[in-house]
């Protein structure tokens, strides 16, 4: 009898032995499993949570809203056969484009030459050039996004960087000197203004010139020139505004540069980026008023460089025999002498 229940005791006190070495073994497992349900749930968060900040981004850069807005005068056909058809080459949408000009008559014949499926609305403005860049910002609302350009723009080019030449010194690539058509218009546009926004800057443009020897990869902030035929504004609210408001035709482009400078203590250019023009040649436009424009520019030259002497310096050199007037900001430069000295 004693053996028989030592045998009986040696097994339960072995089978109590398993079962509590299974049930640690379950509990460790389940303790392994919740960890790791744990992290994958933090995994799960945190992929979820870059998910929705790049949604975010993109949600930002898709509700970048802009218009544009091209002044034009006697240049119907002009305008649907340049600008308007680049436009829809690089895929910018009709509902952005408003076309101004000075009367109905005018009115008439562009809805004639230029069809409605290349722009959102014509609009009448008023006859001069000053006078329509001032209406184009007071026709939109304030806190609008707004490109302005002239109507006979061919192409728009960025510098092509995987076309460059070394450096005889150096070997390495320092001036481009080649060009090619922009491959993201839409693109580009939206970035600059939230670059300008996130700068508190209200201006911003291109390079003045079609040639990459000149052009280089820099972003601006300092006083430059902002050409007039393509550029962008964040509209103000008119006591704002008024202040930066044209006062002259030739070189009006050259007064808002400096005015916008002034206000807001920079304007941003694109080095990189240019536009494929003419100036002073194509027929129509400015050329149509039948002015001698050399002239006008000579007063318009001589104007801003007596209202503006700290920013503005006149150069009457030049080979076309326009005269030019140089931009930089004089009273930073004596500062920072000062501080050198």
């Amino acid at each position: 009898m004693s053996k028989s229940s030592n045998k009986k005791r040696s097994s339960k006190s072995s089978n109590k032995k398993r079962s509590s070495k299974s049930s640690n073994k379950k509990r460790s497992s389940k303790s392994k499993s919740s960890n790791k349900s744990k992290k994958i749930t933090k995994k799960k968060g945190a992929n979820l949570k870059k998910n929705t900040n790049t949604k975010s981004k993109n949600i930002k850069r898709e509700s970048v809203k802009y218009v544009i807005a091209i002044p034009s005068y006697k240049r119907s056909l002009m305008l649907k056969e340049k600008t308007l058809t680049m436009l829809k080459n690089n895929n910018i949408g009709q509902q952005k484009i408003y076309i101004f000009v000075s009367s109905q008559n005018q009115a008439n014949e562009y809805k004639n030459i230029i069809p409605k499926t290349m722009y959102h609305k014509i609009v009448i403005g008023e006859l001069g050039l000053k006078n329509q860049r001032n209406f184009i910002t007071k026709y939109f609302p304030n806190n609008t996004n707004i490109v302005q350009m002239d109507d006979d723009i061919t192409d728009i080019k960025q510098l092509d960087f995987s076309n460059s030449k070394l450096s005889k010194k150096t070997k390495k690539p320092n001036k481009y000197y080649k060009s090619k058509s922009i491959e993201h218009l839409n693109q580009f546009i939206k970035h600059s203004f939230i670059q300008c926004r996130s700068k508190n800057i209200y201006l911003w443009g291109v390079f003045p010139v079609n040639n990459p020897y000149f052009m280089n990869t820099n972003t601006t902030t300092d006083l430059r020139f902002i050409v007039g035929p393509f550029f962008g504004i964040i509209n103000r609210k008119y006591k704002d505004r008024k202040y930066l408001l044209s006062t002259i035709n030739e070189k009006e482009d050259v007064e808002r540069s400096i005015k916008y400078y002034i206000k807001d203590g920079a304007v941003m250019r694109f080095n990189y980026i240019a536009i494929e023009t003419k100036y002073y040649r194509n027929p129509g436009g400015m050329q149509s008023e039948m002015k001698n424009r050399k002239e006008e520019a000579l007063k318009s030259a001589i104007y801003l460089n007596s209202t503006y002497p700290n920013y503005t310096t006149l150069y009457l050199k030049k080979k076309s025999g326009y005269p030019e007037v140089k931009l930089k900001d004089k009273i930073k430069n004596k500062i920072k002498d000062k501080i050198k000295d």
